[in-house]
């Protein structure tokens, strides 16, 4: 006959044993889980949506003739979402490749224009990636630095307001979709901090940007 078992006590045990209504006593098993990101950005070989893949040149897999999905942003990527850095290095990458004329892709891409503009486009895009790669290093991911070439230090790139501002809108409205708890917490930002390589200045929206119209979210507001 089985004696008496004396189960785990204090907040959160639970008896090992348990007894069936036939009178059987049945061993538990339980089952550590993990907490995992819901994105694993760790490396520039994480996966992105389907939107984000179509940034890749033609003749790579992702990519179709007439989809224009680059962004170099304007403002500081310490802003973005796990995705969105890892994107905006990619695509930062293939942008180094087009302005070093590696890839007959993008040659013409209104995103490059203010950095085809400087005195050396070479240099301005390393000091972009450069500031990618701090900010990867500081949220502990794995970016290949050696993908950066050495460059002079870069003359600042003058931006408007406007541009800054859009982009914050536009940031912010895929922020509401794919993260919104990262979104709660700049909501008290009114004025973003640019990326290191921009110095702004008052003005409206840059004329090479392709302004797209906002889209309504799926949630009724409030009347």
């Amino acid at each position: 006959m089985m004696g008496t078992r004396k189960f785990p006590s204090g907040k959160g045990a639970f008896p090992p044993w348990r007894r069936q209504p036939s009178g059987l006593l049945v061993r538990r098993t339980y089952v550590r889980l993990r907490a995992t990101p819901r994105f694993p950005c760790q490396d520039e070989k994480s996966p992105l949506s389907e939107s984000e893949t179509n940034s890749f040149p033609s003749g790579v897999s992702g990519w179709e003739p007439g989809i224009q999905t680059m962004r170099l942003w304007t403002l500081h990527p310490r802003f973005l979402d796990c995705r969105g850095l890892v994107a905006l290095w990619r695509e930062a990458l293939l942008a180094q490749a087009v302005l070093s004329g590696n890839t007959r892709g993008y040659l013409h891409h209104p995103q490059l224009l203010r950095f085809r503009n400087t005195a050396a486009p070479l240099s301005s895009i390393a000091s972009y990636l450069q500031a990618v790669l701090v900010e990867s290093a500081r949220r502990g991911y794995r970016f290949d630095a050696s993908k950066i070439p050495l460059a002079d230090t870069a003359e600042l790139i003058v931006t408007s307001q406007g541009q800054l501002d859009y982009e914050w809108t536009h940031l912010k409205a895929k922020l509401r979709v794919r993260d919104p708890y990262l979104l709660s917490t700049m909501e008290s930002i009114a004025r973003p901090d640019p990326h290191p390589l921009f110095r702004i200045v008052p003005g409206l929206v840059e004329g090479w940007e392709v302004v797209q119209p906002l889209r309504p979210t799926s949630r009724r507001l409030p009347a």
